[in-house]
């Protein structure tokens, strides 16, 4: 009798295990702020920070572009610049798979993106289709492009 029942024990558990991991990071990415380090577009060497946000400068401890995920599956940016709040942003996100998430921020994050962890409190998101609101219009190739967002947890 053990023997039926093991097998049906360790299906349930794995099955239990599985939603799991996904609340489990859930939980990881909601519970705390985050900075977002760089914007890397396409094949556009530099941190598109730097374009997109008045003053931003890589390495410069003056400005800081700050990501805080709600468990409402809202999420707030906020651009802080020598202590001075710049502008406030909402947004909206969803954890579709443990290793993937749905952002919707600003003008420049719009889509699915692959979740890689890289170091103890460091992340990076990719997406081969992140539109990219503020070039519409303007050049309807990066428009919707390839993304990679570098995020590191406060």
């Amino acid at each position: 009798m053990i023997k039926k029942i093991f097998p049906a024990l360790i299906g349930v558990v794995v099955i239990l295990s599985i939603g799991s991991c996904k609340k489990i990071q859930e939980d990881m990415i909601v519970k705390g702020l985050w900075t977002l380090e760089s914007v890397q577009i396409d094949t556009f060497p530099q941190n598109q920070m730097e374009t997109f946000l008045q003053y931003y400068n890589t390495g410069n401890d003056c400005c800081r572009y700050q990501v805080d995920f709600q468990d409402n599956d809202i999420v707030f940016g906020y651009y802080v610049t020598h202590d001075t709040f710049n502008y406030v942003t909402i947004g909206k996100w969803k954890l579709n798979k443990y290793n993937e998430i749905y952002v919707k921020l600003d003008k420049y994050v719009d889509g699915n993106f692959t979740i890689h962890k890289v170091g103890n409190k460091k992340y990076e998101m990719e997406s081969d289709a992140n539109h990219i609101k503020a070039f519409d219009g303007i050049s309807a190739e990066l428009d919707t492009t390839y993304t990679k967002l570098i995020v590191k947890r406060n």
